[in-house]
């Protein structure tokens, strides 16, 4: 090895700092260098040739003639410099000759390209080819395009010459391509190399290969000094000189603002630095100031380099200039490095300025590795032979992810300065050690394989396959990755792909570096597998099983009468390894399943449907298993209940009492309760005071004893709903009792009389069967003698002209058919004296005036209002398509004729048919009575629409009653000629009634006939009385309904209270009271002694009821509402 000065590296840069500063400044640099160190040579022939050129404008033709230059400078082309070609970009000359090559330095600003390969052998004579362009302010700007063909036989030897090259200078502008150069040999000086000695512009795709370059500085295999783009270019050729010397650029110059590459680059020859700055790729790697940025990418060095100091495998120092930005990142160097001091596989030396300036730079080092063995004495690395970083002024200087070979070193202490990670072989081929690599650019790397470029050796296929894609909890199964590269190499590339599994929380398998996939958990997943910068995609599932069902919550839980039960329905499971559920099918009840997402949380459901409702889940992992089907079941009863009451005849069991009539035969009451759930019930228990009592039922209850029994039966289940029956229970087993006045009369008389009375408390006379006759007999008479019919409580007069003792006999029945016979005690009745005078006639029948109807009956439709005998006109709403109807029409009196628009009807014959004619028509019903008293009851028949699904109600409605509480009543009271109303059209429903309105109402209902006067009394305040009301007040004062207060007033205008109107109506009952000391209710302290009958009779027979907290409240007032459903509540009593 040779014997080196050792120098100072910081002074080296010092030196160089000022040395290159821009272009001018180098080139001036480069000959006062060049001066001081040799001695001025003498001038030659080619350089007087040269000048002779410049000052007279010739230059050598073709034919080795001189021509002179054009007068602009540059050279007018003759039609045979080229084979063809403009010159422009868009159509460049081209070249099939050497001579024609020769050209080109005449053309320095026009385009060319290559039509063939070319020989320089007829150039290598004497000093060689002369490089195109050999002067920096006269370069080559144009482009050329070697077109893949070779230019073989290069040969330079002028080794005191700069810019020796195929091409000496090129400008910014000016593009090489495609340009491969063989068999080439150069000497030189300065700026040497083999396609351009000095490149400003941009180098692509471009071989040089030969034997040697050799020059004094700046001297690289492809380019002396480099200071724009080399991509795609290589050099095979052993390079030499003293400073800056690289087997691909010796000097690789950045500029201030730019950002230059050598990318995707190689150099394989030996290189040799007698002095400084020698790599294997580039010399010296020296950035500009603010903004400049060098980079190699992608690019490697095999030769061995040897050199004093600063020697390095791919780069022999790399100087980061203020601000400056070196980035070597995805390259390698394979050669040994020997060398004194700043020796380093593959950098020798990193250095950040070394100024006084605090203006950083930054020296990027990433992925890359060396593998030559190192050689030198002093700062020695396997990777880099050291770093000067100036931290305190800002640089940066970051060596990461590279590595050195240490299989080299057999012998002696390995040069390990902790810059770059030692690795042995089997490391380098571990794709494990290039984990952290981002092998989606710049990299191959396959297992047992060093790592190389992408571009080395293009991938032109990769095949990801997995063995099974379905697995059970433990299972494994393996990704196999393979590959083939375009010079037909394959790899197993299956630890070198990355693999990415989604999602990884929760973990469902797990793929180790070597492509083995565990079953973690079970669920679905995706294993990404990425390789380099292709991905592709495995869906993989793994299966745990069923699910375990999920858990159905009820509240409340059993049977519930509540609106509503909640069910919750939840899921956990006890091995977390179990594929996950996300869905919860549900059905409910008759539905159909649904499935609902679940994501931890319970899902609500109600159930509000009465009965048992089933309420079934299933859950369902994520790769479709089913747990098995979990139910429960919803209870819910709130209407199940039922009590059935059966109310027979006690003698006679299968006969049926039809509840509320009249009957005289015992009855009884049984009760039956069950619920459609099978619920549970409390024992049935009976009242028969109107609740205020309550009895365990335990079988069938007998009446036997005549009188109006309300029976209330009520039964309760466990859930606490509850259901009650009320039947009424008549019964009457005492005759009618026949009254009269007087009963016979021993005076004599021209006329005897009696007025007859007949009574039932019970079931009540039944009218029609009243009948009497006078007989001289004082025995019973049979059903010949001459009965004749009577009104109840009337007087029957009787004459006989042969006088003699008379008795009346009186035969009755009531509504239950208990019948009663009396004969009075005897009538003296005083004969007539005879005279010559006609003998009189006969007695008189007297005959009825009443016209009136007892019953009115329609076979289709209805009848507005209710049929009254007192109403007369009245309408018929009858279906659309009925073209008949028949009446059912009886008169109040058997002796009344009657007819039908003119048609006789006969009283036995009780029913017509009337054919309808149009949409309405007019019935006319005439009824006369025995002493010829007509009256006529008129029904207009309309039709109802087509559509018309109900009868409409019956108007008026009053304007103030919608939805009121008595709605329904109020329309009944007006339908029955009760109530009518204010004339502003409203019923003032919560207005309180004063004494007369209710008396007026009372009236109406019980149908009181009369003119006013007669025996009813005078009220002292009879003048406050309203025409309107006079007349009913007088009839309800006669029938003992009202009569008035202590001071002889009526006070018609005051409201009416509770405690008189209990009094009105039972006195309108015409029952006999029972005395009672007591009511029921809770506040019968409060009511007066004098009422306390009434108003305990009108309770027991379900006219009124008590308000909140049974409270009679007896002097509260009435409202008009209430009085109308009281009055109902009596003609309901009345009718039964």
């Amino acid at each position: 090895m040779l014997a080196m000065e050792k120098i100072d590296p910081g002074a080296w840069r010092r030196r160089e700092l000022d040395f290159q500063t821009d272009n001018d400044a180098e080139l001036a640099g480069s000959a006062r260098w060049k001066g001081s160190e040799r001695k001025m040579r003498p001038f030659k022939p080619a350089v007087l040739l040269a000048a002779f050129v410049l000052c007279f404008g010739w230059t050598w033709g073709d034919d080795g003639n001189w021509v002179q230059a054009a007068d602009d400078g540059a050279f007018a082309p003759s039609s045979s410099d080229f084979a063809g070609g403009s010159g422009t970009e868009e159509d460049p000359y081209r070249i099939e000759t050497a001579a024609q090559l020769n050209k080109v330095r005449d053309y320095l600003d026009a385009h060319f390209e290559l039509g063939a390969n070319i020989d320089l052998s007829t150039y290598s004579s004497g000093g060689g080819w002369l490089p195109i362009a050999t002067e920096l302010s006269s370069p080559f700007t144009g482009t050329f395009d070697g077109n893949g063909y070779q230019i073989t036989g290069l040969k330079i030897n002028r080794a005191d010459k700069n810019y020796q090259s195929l091409f000496g200078v090129t400008s910014e502008t000016a593009v090489i391509r495609n340009v491969h150069l063989e068999v080439v040999e150069i000497k030189g000086y300065d700026y040497v190399g083999g396609l351009v000695g000095y490149s400003n512009g941009m180098i692509e795709n471009s071989t040089v290969t030969g034997t040697l370059i050799q020059g004094e500085y700046r001297v690289g295999g492809l380019a002396g000094i480099v200071r724009k783009d080399v991509i795609g270019s290589s050099a095979h050729i052993e390079v030499v000189g003293e400073r800056e010397v690289g087997g691909l650029a010796g000097l690789f110059r950045g500029s201030t603002g730019l950002k230059i590459t050598i990318r995707d680059s190689f150099a394989t020859g030996n290189v040799t630095g007698i002095k400084n700055d020698a790599g294997g790729l580039v010399g010296l790697i020296s950035t500009g100031n603010v903004g400049s940025v060098n980079e190699i990418m992608n690019s490697y060095a095999t030769g061995e380099v040897n050199g004093d100091q600063l020697a390095g495998g791919l780069v022999g120092k790399a100087e980061a200039l203020p601000s400056g930005v070196i980035r070597i990142k995805n390259s390698y160097a394979m050669g040994n490095v020997n060398g004194n001091q700043y020796v380093g596989g593959l950098i020798g030396y990193n250095a950040t300025n070394g100024h006084d300036l605090r203006i950083g730079s930054v020296i990027e080092v990433e992925h890359c590795y060396a593998t030559g063995k190192v050689t030198g004495h002093s700062e020695t690395g396997g990777l880099v032979g050291a770093n000067n970083e100036y931290e305190e002024r800002g640089n940066i200087i970051d060596v990461a992810g590279s590595y050195w070979l240490t299989d080299s070193y057999t012998d002696g202490e390995l040069p390990d300065n902790g810059i770059g990670m030692p690795v042995t072989e089997a490391d380098l081929r571990d794709p494990e050690t290039f984990k952290d690599w981002d092998l989606t650019e710049g990299w191959y790397q396959y297992d047992g394989h060093r790592p190389f470029l992408q571009w080395q050796n293009p991938l032109i296929s990769w095949d990801a396959s997995i063995a099974n894609d379905r697995l059970n909890l433990d299972d494994k199964t393996n990704i196999t990755v393979n590959t083939e590269h375009q010079n037909g190499d394959r790899y197993n590339a299956t630890t070198t792909a990355r693999y990415s599994v989604d999602p990884d929380d929760p973990e469902i398998v797990r793929v180790d570096p070597n492509g083995e996939v565990s079953a973690v958990k079970g669920g679905k997943a995706t294993i990404t597998v990425s390789l380099f910068d292709k991905s592709e995609t495995f869906a993989i599932v793994v299966d745990s099983g069923n699910p375990e069902p999920p858990t159905i919550t009820l509240h409340p839980d059993g049977w519930t009468n509540a609106a509503k039960v909640e069910a919750a329905i939840d899921h956990s499971a006890a091995n977390p390894r179990q594929t996950d559920v996300h869905t919860i099918r549900v059905k409910i009840g008759d539905g159909e399943w649904e499935d609902h997402p679940f994501n931890g949380t319970p899902i609500h459901f109600e159930v509000t449907e009465e009965g048992q409702t089933k309420v079934q889940a299933q859950a369902m992992d994520d790769i479709g298993n089913k747990s098995t089907i979990v139910e429960r079941t919803v209870k819910i009863s709130r209407s199940g209940l039922k009590l059935d009451v059966d109310l027979y005849f006690t003698d006679n069991d299968s006969e049926a009492y039809p509840g509320g009539t009249w009957t005289n035969q015992s009855v009884t009451a049984a009760v039956y309760a069950s619920h459609d759930h099978g619920i549970a019930l409390r024992p049935i228990v009976y009242s028969l005071d109107e609740g205020a009592a309550w009895e365990i039922y335990h079988g069938p209850l007998d009446f036997t004893t005549e009188g109006q029994y309300s029976l209330w039966f009520r039964v309760e289940d466990v859930l606490g709903n509850e259901m009650s029956e009320h039947v009424r229970i008549r019964i009457d087993k005492t005759n009618p009792e026949i009254e009269w006045n007087p009963d016979g009369d021993e005076t004599l008389s021209r006329t005897i009389s009696s007025h007859v009375n007949v009574k039932d408390d019970g079931s009540g006379i039944d009218a029609a069967s009243l009948r009497y006759v006078w007989s001289t007999r004082s025995d019973p008479l049979d059903e010949h003698a001459n009965w004749q019919p009577f009104t109840n409580n009337s007087t029957l007069r009787y004459t006989d002209k042969n006088g003699g003792d008379w008795y009346l006999h009186i035969y009755a029945k009531d509504q239950v058919g208990q019948e009663s016979y009396r004969i009075s005690r005897r009538f003296r009745l005083e004969r007539e004296p005879v005279s010559s005078e006609p003998p009189p006639s006969l007695p008189v029948h007297i005959r009825s005036g009443n016209a009136t109807l007892r019953e009115l009956i329609l076979s289709e439709g209805m009848l507005i209002p209710e049929f009254s005998w007192d109403i007369t006109t009245y309408k018929a709403l009858i279906p659309h398509d009925v073209d008949s109807i028949r009446l059912t029409i009886r008169a109040a009196h058997h002796q009344a004729g009657i007819s039908v628009n003119g048609r006789q009807v006969r009283s036995d014959q009780g029913s017509i048919r009337i054919p309808l004619h149009s949409d309405t028509d007019i019935i006319e019903i005439v009824v006369t009575a025995e002493d010829g008293t007509r009256r006529t009851y008129s029904i207009t028949v309309e039709r109802m629409q087509e559509e018309m699904p109900d009868p409409p109600s019956p108007e008026p409605l009053f304007a103030d009653i919608a939805g009121h509480w008595a709605e329904p009543f109020i329309q009944e009271a007006y339908a029955k000629g009760i109530v009518a109303g204010y004339p502003d059209g409203t019923f003032r429903p919560d207005h309180v009634v004063t004494r007369s309105e209710f008396t007026l109402m009372l009236v109406r209902a019980l149908r009181l006939e009369g003119e006013p006067g007669g025996d009813a009394p005078a009220f002292a305040d009879r003048e406050q009385i309203g025409e309107w009301a006079k007349q009913a007040i007088d009839l309800a004062a006669r029938a003992g309904i009202v009569s008035g207060y202590e001071d002889g007033t009526f006070r018609p205008g005051a409201p009416v209270t509770r405690v008189e109107m209990a009094a009105m109506i039972a006195r309108a009952t015409g029952a006999e009271l029972t005395d009672h000391a007591q009511t029921r209710f809770a506040d019968d302290d409060r009511i007066p002694a004098w009422a306390k009958s009434y108003v305990e009779e009108i309770r027991i027979m379900g006219i009124i009821n008590g308000r909140d907290r049974n409270l009679f409240a007896p002097y509260e007032t009435l409202t008009r509402a209430e009085a109308v459903t009281s009055i109902l509540r009596l003609l309901e009593l009345l009718s039964q």
